[in-house]
């Protein structure tokens, strides 16, 4: 629920019908100052989010002004969330980025200075690329989007950000990606837009557009329903080997990641 701070409600009140422990990826400033909806959503019950810091439509973030934007901005959210009991954060300093790994490798370094000089919780930093680079490194995870991306390798998070989950194409993707960490799924409504052409930011997804999303995580081709690809809370399906759904995406092997937090 990306620009989940513009329909705060219908998202709070849609988390709460949801079965199963979720987690939700919110823009920390694009749609407008994500911290009520954050709390809102903590309320309800919310203990993983992913925190996308930045977003160009142009993907550019190759100034000095926009990484040290980037951490400036990140020093705000990760005060705000150490405040929090019992949350798992996961950090994307650069949404959909062209950045050079070394410039990536820096920002890291430089966020998670900060949040040991303070004392902070050290995140999982999310490195996102969209023709940028790869980068692996501990306590790093990449995160891949588009319903056709090549795994970036390890583990990883996906989403089809800019290309629209549906009824047609959900269980393709579950079964692709069924080893994620967490996957997501999209819809352009989550970032307030009617169509993946709309440029305007001017309406908002229902609470039963939000869930009926969700429930397109849990379709699986007939091929992949005799070997599940993770197990999960998500209305009792596949009950026994990992557990956390992610808005809109299921999270499996929570277990690998905890180490890094």
């Amino acid at each position: 629920m990306l620009g989940g701070a513009k329909y705060q409600t219908h998202a709070v009140q849609a988390y709460k019908k949801l079965s199963g422990s979720w987690a939700v990826g919110v823009f920390w400033k694009e749609f407008g100052d994500s911290r009520d909806f954050i709390n809102g959503l903590y309320n309800a019950g919310c203990r993983t989010f992913r925190v996308h810091i930045l977003w160009d439509k142009s993907h550019n973030y190759r100034s000095e002004n926009r990484q040290s934007e980037a951490i400036q901005e990140y020093k705000h959210c990760v005060k705000f969330m150490n405040a929090k009991g019992n949350v798992t954060l996961y950090v994307s300093l650069f949404c959909e980025h062209d950045l050079k790994s070394d410039v990536v490798e820096r920002s890291i370094a430089l966020a998670r200075s900060y949040s040991t000089s303070q004392r902070y919780m050290v995140p999982v930093f999310v490195n996102n690329p969209e023709t940028g680079d790869i980068v692996s490194g501990e306590g790093v995870i990449n995160e891949i989007h588009h319903l056709n991306r090549k795994k970036p390798g390890g583990q990883y998070i996906v989403s089809p950000d800019g290309e629209t989950l549906k009824s047609g194409n959900a269980a393709a993707y579950n079964s692709r990606y069924r080893d994620a960490l967490i996957r997501f799924a999209w819809n352009p409504l989550l970032n307030c837009h009617r169509n993946e052409h709309d440029r305007q930011r001017s309406v908002q997804p229902s609470v039963r557009q939000i869930m009926a999303l969700a429930n397109l995580l849990t379709l699986e081709s007939r091929k992949s329903q005799s070997s599940p690809p993770f197990g999960g809370e998500l209305s009792g399906i596949h009950a026994r080997s990992s557990r956390v759904a992610g808005v809109l995406g299921l999270r499996a092997h929570e277990r690998t990641l905890s180490s890094q937090t």
